[in-house]
């Protein structure tokens, strides 16, 4: 799923989503909206699946994509030159961060979003969230409705935002 989002204003725009095309053409279509959303900037979740989303957008050559930072979410995130988005230890922090900017600086409009938003908890280790729901599968086609893309897609839309915000003087 992709969500299109203001940076400017943090107002949810649309989104589009197929859970029936392959990461990579997938990709494609990621490229084309940003495109036609004056060279918007892609943040994908780079594990899994995602890593042919990568190897795609390099293939087509698109500029405007989101390089992964070091001490996501802490005062002074670093860029590195890995492209997309990697949950690894950040995960609960920038859902927390999402969930805290709901109704405030992030306008999300989709009620397919917050209702999926209500099946997410936080891990019996406390140190993460998960999606109470979630069926574990590498396959993206086998996870349908309760795999948690919608959410996903605007938490990370929401990255942008919020680093946009860090940047302005």
């Amino acid at each position: 799923t992709m969500a299109l989002v203001s940076k400017r204003t943090g107002e949810k725009l649309g989104q589009f989503g197929h859970d029936r095309l392959r990461p990579g053409v997938f990709a494609k279509h990621m490229v084309a909206v940003a495109k036609w959303f004056h060279d918007a900037q892609l943040i994908w979740e780079a594990g899994g699946p995602g890593g042919e989303v990568t190897s795609q957008l390099r293939l087509i050559g698109y500029r405007h994509l989101y390089y992964r930072k070091t001490n996501e979410g802490g005062l002074v995130p670093e860029t590195t030159d890995q492209l997309g988005w990697f949950p690894l230890g950040n995960k609960r922090r920038v859902f927390e961060s999402f969930r805290d900017a709901l109704g405030n600086e992030y306008l999300e409009r989709s009620a397919k979003v917050l209702l999926e938003c209500e099946s997410y908890r936080y891990a019996e280790d406390g140190d993460n969230i998960e999606q109470a729901k979630a069926r574990k599968s590498d396959d993206p086609k086998a996870s349908g409705q309760n795999h948690g893309d919608h959410v996903t897609a605007a938490v990370l839309a929401w990255i942008l935002v919020k680093d946009s915000r860090m940047y302005v003087g």
